[in-house]
């Protein structure tokens, strides 16, 4: 007896044939990743700079391979972790997933002293953004994770701490959304008022 397979079934198996083979093509590419180092003000760091690099896989990141400044890494999800004295180590997830790629990453100057306490910075909403726009955040430019946020008193007065010293950006934000931007300068001092350009 002569069996008949539906031609629907067909067209199916060789549409998954084809998608098996595309990610198996995907797998054996590779991405150069030039990886620009970069301070809390944006200005670029030479010197001993060290990077390593953990490829996921299946859910878990592998053993760390140590890469350089321009590594070409198959195209994968991983984890990288960059080092440079005196400054806090950072970690960064990246995706290649293209021949050529620029990742920015932000050191921040760790303190002589551990714990470190952090920075007090105060400041006060101009009188045209005072009531409506009762939040303020920090955001750095250069960092995925440094910012900070604080909600202003009636008078316009805010402080926000444990700020890293360096170059922020300023939003100021309400129930309608953002109010404003600027930009300013956190020293590294215990406690200081902000100077924000507008």
């Amino acid at each position: 007896m002569r069996s008949v397979i539906p031609h629907g079934l067909i067209l199916l198996s060789a549409s998954c044939l084809l998608s098996a083979q595309v990610q198996l093509d995907v797998s054996d590419k590779q991405g150069t990743v030039e990886i620009v180092v970069v301070d809390a003000n944006g200005v670029p760091l030479r010197g001993d700079i060290r990077v390593t690099a953990y490829q996921l896989v299946d859910g878990k990141y592998g053993p760390e391979t140590v890469v350089g400044m321009k590594p070409k890494l198959r195209y994968s999800t991983y984890k990288l972790v960059v080092r440079g004295s005196p400054a806090y180590p950072v970690e960064k997830i990246i995706t290649v997933n293209e021949p050529y790629q620029v990742v920015l990453v932000g050191l921040f100057v760790a303190p002589i002293e551990l714990p470190w306490i952090g920075n007090a910075v105060h400041g006060k909403l101009p009188p045209n953004q005072q009531g409506r726009c009762r939040w303020v955040r920090l955001i750095s430019p250069v960092s995925d994770t440094e910012e900070a946020t604080a909600r202003a008193l009636d008078s316009g007065d805010f402080t926000l701490e444990n700020v890293k010293p360096g170059t922020y950006i300023v939003v100021t934000f309400g129930d309608g959304g953002i109010c404003n931007s600027g930009q300013t300068l956190v020293a590294d001092k215990r406690t200081q008022d902000l100077t924000i350009r507008w």
